[in-house]
């Protein structure tokens, strides 16, 4: 592909997927199933681009920074589009603006630019702010997405989150950890 909205690039590995951070308002579509089981993820800290999952699946996504802001597949959206992605068996450690798919949605659009999460999927995942056994200090923690701005235009459509444990201190959710939609 040329990533491009009619021509987006394939993504079949885990090198291709870590990629994205070089064209990260570009066009993507997966075309297979990707482990992390044995590789390290990083988070997509800026995307606005669009992230077709294609029904496919991201296994073993792990991501253990107790500090981390925005720990997720994509840190930061802007404008973006992700859709039919499922996260499965994630285990994701940080501190603010936690969950499998998007950290911050940090869109501030008109009634055009908006950005959109459809039928994504999270399932057996943990995600959860830092604790020390005794205080758990984390904030704005869900599945789908972490923290949504306020002045944010931002659909959430035919997305779930299955057999997941997700815990913080303040704002947390299992769609949506905190923020006004």
């Amino acid at each position: 592909g040329w990533g491009t909205a009619d021509y987006p690039y394939v993504v079949k590995t885990a090198v291709q997927f870590n990629s994205i951070k070089q064209h990260s308002d570009e066009h993507f579509v997966l075309k297979a199933n990707l482990d992390y089981s044995n590789l390290a993820a990083g988070t997509i800290k800026k995307f606005t681009g669009s992230f077709d999952g294609n029904g496919y699946t991201i296994r073993d996504l792990k991501m253990l920074d107790k500090n981390a802001v925005g720990a997720s597949l994509f840190g930061f959206v802007n404008q973006a589009i992700i859709s039919n992605l499922t996260i499965e068996k994630a285990t994701i450690t940080g501190y603010g603006a936690l969950s499998a798919i998007v950290g911050a949605v940090t869109t501030k659009g008109g009634s055009i630019n908006k950005t959109f999460i459809k039928g994504c999927v999270v399932k057996k995942s943990t995600i959860e702010s830092r604790s020390d056994g005794v205080v758990t200090d984390g904030m704005a923690i869900g599945g789908i997405a972490g923290m949504v701005d306020p002045n944010v235009n931002l659909w959430i459509d035919s997305c779930s989150v299955e057999d997941c444990t997700i815990n913080g201190a303040i704002a947390v959710g299992g769609i949506l950890g905190g923020g006004t939609v």
